[in-house]
This record gives C-alpha cells, structure tokens and sequence, in this order.
C-alpha cells in the first residue's frame, strides 16, 4: 500500500493538484496514524492494515473516513480505495477515478498463488476489474501498456498520467563534460552504482552483489538507498560479507526524494535489476529509471523489461543486461569502468531525454485538465 509520502501519489499528483488550486486530502496507511499538512496537501493516516484479509477488514473503516472528508472527487490509487470509491459514487454520486499503477491481476495471481491457479485468478480479477470500471468516471494510467487491462472501458475516459520525474528535482547536476587528462584522474576513482527503491531477491541484489564481486574492476563501490522488503534483509547482510564486499556496498533506507536525490546526484550508473518470471516486472515502467536519467547517470537494465528497454534504447542512455546473470551485470560494470567518457555520455543523453520528453511537468498537464474538466461537468471547484 502507498504511504503517505509516496512519491507519485504525493509528491507528484497531490502537491500538483494543490498549486493549480485545488484543495486534496490524502488518506494514507501508516504506523503511526496522525493528521498534518505537507505542502498543501491535507493529510489523513490509519493504522496499516496487515496483509490482505487486514486490508479487506480495513474497508468499512476507510469507507467511514471518506465519507467524511465528503469530497467532490474521490481518487483511488489501491484496488481496495477503488472498491469504496465506487460504493460512494453509487451512494452519493460522487466522481470516482481509479489510478492504476501496476497490471494487478498478473500481480495478484503470481505473488499470491501457485502458479497452477494463476490463469483463473487472473481471469476472475480481470472480470472484477472490468465489472468496477463501469461505475468508473475516470481511469488514470501511470504507464500506457496498463491500457489493455481496460480494453471494455471507454477510451474517452482513460488518461495517461505517466510516472516521470519532475524535471525541477534535477538541480545543481554534476557536469559531463571532462577533458583527456580529467578522463584518466575519473578511471582511478571508483565507478560509484546506485540502485534506488524497494529492493528484495526479485530486484536482483544476489546478482548484484555476485556481479560486482567478479567484475574485474574492483574499484566500484555500490549504494543501496531503500527498503528490502521480502525478509532478506540478514541473508542480504551475509553475501556481502562471504563476497568480501563489506567495504564496497553501503546500505541506506528509505529518505525523503529530495534528499535521496542528492545521493543519486553524486553517483555514475543507476541500476534497475528486475529479475524475469513476474508479468509486472515485464511490463515495469519505475520512476527510478527516469530519477537516474535526469540526474544524468548511466543506466544498465533489463533487456526483458519491454517498456524500460525501449526507453534505454532509444534514449542511448545506458546498457542493457541479462539481468538474471551475474556475468552479463559484470561485463557491463567493466564496460562503464573502462570507458568513463562513454558513461559519461550515457548520462548527458539520459539526461537530455527527460528535458525534452519524459518529465513531469508534461504529465501533470494531463491529471490537472481532467480535474478541469471533472470541475465542470459536475460543477465543484
């Protein structure tokens, strides 16, 4: 579930809502539930309910809380959400958008049952999916290929918000540009990675760590800034020690964007590693991606990743690996390592592609005309 400072939920859609003039209250799980305004933004917290059968005892709750707030346009980020957001829409009339940030009954089936079930699963959530959309007024999708799982809801009605990365977050970037001379002094410096967000098994960090031991560059240090979140965490603590990596890899959790940003910002390659066998991961679109190209880093990352690959090639921002081998992530260290000026262009060319299309700044024009129009149609605002 996203927390209250979720980075799209938050920082992007709620706080841009706010400065073009709308009033947004956020409703959020978290530890410690409490109310507050962040920049703007009215925010609402419940206790964090725990797995699913917590999350479905949790609705009639979440359902009271949004009554309350009594809003003009009730915007669902979380199947459950979409689920009380319908039932006030056919209660009171209230608009009710669903965001959709992920291909949940592929998500749903593979993480949640043997793999034996998962076809009917899928099917059953789609039917779901396909029945709550019909009491819908919009569907907002955070990448465009989310639109097939809303091939019986009308077109006119879905809007691509995609989840790219303000370009005002890219202040103060480290400059590319460097001489022959300055070129060599950079070989000897260490060769810094960065893998930012969730991290767990199925983002990659054993290939990670395997890779960057056998890597025949040693002079690269790895910064790992987020969450693990599958439990890994002292199996994690325990490669690095038996890889003799203890001096090479630091570990950091979670910090504010603004802040991790910073950390991004002094680094030279970001790392997405999703491993295959996960639909979503197929068909993954992570704003981290666009974090590491607008903070004008190289980039390596699946070649399976379709959405991701297509961005990296056409960008020329980066290198694309098979991530689910150690050796493939080592040679693309070693490349980076000995080419420092390429590296270097990877990131100018990255960082140019954000300026000039995947941005924000672009999007957010996209979710403020739809609540222009929701305003009109049924006169709030």
């Amino acid at each position: 579930m996203h927390p209250a400072l979720d980075k799209r939920v938050f920082d992007k859609e709620a706080v841009s809502l706010v400065n073009h003039g709308f009033e947004v209250v956020h409703i959020a799980p978290d530890e410690n539930p409490k109310t507050w305004n962040e920049k703007g933004v009215d925010i609402i917290t419940y206790d964090r309910p725990g797995g699913l059968k917590g999350r479905i005892l949790q609705l009639k709750k979440l359902y009271t809380m949004a009554k309350q707030v009594n809003a003009d346009v009730y915007h669902c980020n979380e199947v459950d959400s979409w689920f009380v957001g319908v039932f006030l829409k056919l209660r009171f009339g209230k608009p009710c958008v669903f965001d959709v940030h992920e291909h949940y009954p592929e998500e749903f089936a593979q993480t949640r049952f043997p793999q034996l079930v998962q076809p009917l699963v899928t099917l059953f959530i789609s039917v779901l999916m396909t029945f709550l959309s019909f009491f819908t007024t919009r569907v907002v999708l955070a990448k465009k290929s989310l639109e097939r799982d809303f091939r019986f809801y009308s077109s006119k009605n879905i809007v691509a918000v995609q989840n790219f990365s303000p370009i005002a977050s890219f202040t103060n970037i480290h400059d590319c540009d460097a001489t022959d001379s300055e070129q060599t002094i950079l070989r000897d410096t260490p060769l810094k990675l960065i893998h930012l967000g969730l991290i767990n098994r199925n983002r990659g960090w054993p290939q990670i760590l395997e890779g960057l031991s056998i890597a025949k560059n040693k002079n690269v240090e790895l910064s790992i800034l987020g969450k693990m979140n599958d439990g890994s965490q002292q199996e994690f603590e325990s490669a690095i020690m038996s890889l003799g990596l203890s001096e090479r890899v630091q570990f950091e959790s979670w910090l504010p964007i603004d802040e991790a940003l910073k950390k991004v910002n002094v680094c030279d390659v970001g790392l997405i590693m999703f491993q295959p066998g996960l639909f979503n991961h197929v068909h993954a679109l992570p704003h981290k991606l666009f974090d590491y190209m607008g903070s004008k880093l190289a980039v390596i990352a699946p070649r399976f990743a379709v959405e991701v690959s297509e961005i990296v090639s056409r960008s020329d921002c980066g290198i694309l690996v098979d991530s689910s081998s150690a050796e493939s992530f080592a040679a693309a260290i070693d490349c980076l390592s000995e080419d420092r000026a390429a590296c270097k262009a990877y990131g100018e060319k990255g960082s140019h592609a954000v300026l000039t299309n995947y941005n924000w700044e672009t999007e957010e024009k996209m979710l403020v005309n739809m609540y222009k129009e929701l305003a009109k149609q049924y006169t709030v605002y």
